[in-house]
């Protein structure tokens, strides 16, 4: 390889350095649940560790026999209530009766958010059989807790009694602009191999003349 081409390589690497893998927070473990339709919106406060959010998952189940259908609908709020995303709505098939499935993602996209700052997961729903999945008396996320419009029973409220929902989400590290140094690297790197490879093609047409 020339030292030219190793220049362009060399730039094309520093650009792609600037993606990053996501990152996925997941609590899971309870196994108590609530109708969100009966208990109001259910919201998780959580904290993002990156500056995008890229999806938010759930658990649920079923309080009928027989009906296994529903939806929820989601929505994200920043502290200052401020609405990300507003009315997601997704389908839900095969919920069991009194038992918890795996997780449901009711996000996928990328919203910026800010590292280390409070958001909240709100869940809605007009379908009564619809639970979904926490953790009672647990504190098993210490960023954020679940917390519900209605509470009447007092089973789920943050304190004495902390509850975490069932939840996963995954955030990403927002891409890097590279600066003006880095491409002008890169396209004088790109420069000199073609400038190279021409010099070559000519120096091989002059030796077979």
């Amino acid at each position: 390889m020339t030292r030219f081409a190793a220049i362009a390589l060399a730039a094309v690497a520093t650009l792609s350095a600037t993606t990053a893998q996501a990152a996925v927070v997941e609590v899971k473990g309870g196994t108590a649940s609530a109708s969100i339709a009966t208990f109001g919106a259910f919201e998780q406060s959580f904290k993002p560790t990156e500056d995008l959010l890229t999806s938010f998952a759930f658990t649920f189940g079923s309080t009928s026999r027989t009906a296994t259908t529903g939806s929820v609908v989601f929505s994200l709020l920043d502290q200052n209530n401020t609405v990300l995303v507003q009315g997601r709505t997704t389908s839900l098939t095969g919920l069991v009766f009194r038992s918890l499935g795996d997780f449901v993602t009711v996000f996928t996209g990328s919203v910026a958010v800010s590292a280390n700052q409070t958001y909240r997961a709100v869940l809605t729903s007009d379908t009564s059989n619809v639970v979904l999945g926490y953790r009672n008396g647990t504190d098993g996320y210490a960023d954020g807790a679940l917390t519900r419009a209605i509470d009447s029973d007092q089973a789920c409220i943050r304190s004495p009694n902390p509850c975490d929902a069932n939840f996963r989400f995954t955030t990403a590290a927002a891409a890097v602009v590279p600066e003006p140094a880095s491409w002008a690297l890169m396209l004088t790197g790109f420069a000199l191999v073609g400038g190279a490879a021409r010099y070559r093609r000519r120096a091989s047409v002059l030796r077979h003349s």
